[in-house]
C-alpha cells in the first residue's frame, strides 16, 4: 500500500476538532466501523497512551491495538496501529483557517507480510474511503459541538 493521503475542512476550531480525536472514548462517535474503543494504558501528557478499538469487518470484530506515538495539542496526533497482520502509522495535521480547522491525514504502512502489502496496494482505495468518511463525521461533530459551546456561552453572557 503506497501512503494515503485525505484532508477535510471542518468548522470547529482546532482545539474542538482534537478533543474528539485525542480521547479514545470518542472514536466511536466518528471512526466508521468502530463498534467499540477503550483507553489501555492511560499516560498523563497522552505519548504511550495504548488504546483497543473493536472493527466490524464484515461479520467479524477485529480487535486493533494502537499507542499515541507523537503529539502537539491542538495541531498534531500521530499513531501506530494495526493487529497481528499489519501495522499502519497514521499522522493527523490540523491548522487553523477562517471557517474552522483544516485536518491532514496520512496513513503509512509499516508492518506486514508481502500478501498484506499486495493486498492493501490493490484496495488501498477502500481504506482511503473509510479515512474520508470518517474525516467529514467528525467534522459534523466537531461543528456541533462548537455551535452547542457557543449557543451556551451566549445564554450565559
Amino acid at each position: 500500500m503506497s501512503q494515503i493521503v485525505c484532508s477535510a475542512d471542518m468548522a470547529a476550531p482546532p482545539a474542538t476538532v482534537f478533543f474528539f480525536m485525542e480521547d479514545p472514548a470518542h472514536h466511536v462517535l466518528w471512526m466508521e466501523d468502530v463498534e467499540e474503543s477503550r483507553t489501555a494504558h492511560m499516560v498523563p501528557d497522552g505519548v504511550g497512551t495504548r488504546i483497543v478499538h473493536l472493527v466490524r469487518e464484515g461479520r467479524s470484530r477485529v480487535e486493533y491495538r494502537g499507542e499515541i506515538i507523537g503529539m502537539a495539542r491542538p495541531t498534531y496526533l500521530a499513531l501506530r496501529v494495526g493487529h497481528s497482520s499489519f501495522q499502519l502509522r497514521v499522522d493527523f495535521r490540523l491548522a487553523p483557517t477562517s471557517t474552522g480547522t483544516r485536518v491532514d491525514l496520512t496513513c503509512d504502512p509499516v508492518e506486514g507480510s508481502l500478501l498484506v502489502r499486495l493486498v492493501m496496494f490493490l484496495f488501498g482505495w477502500t481504506v482511503k474511503g473509510t479515512a474520508q468518511r470518517s474525516l467529514q463525521k467528525l467534522g459534523e461533530i466537531a461543528a456541533f459541538k462548537d455551535a452547542e459551546d457557543r449557543s451556551r456561552q451566549r445564554g450565559h453572557a
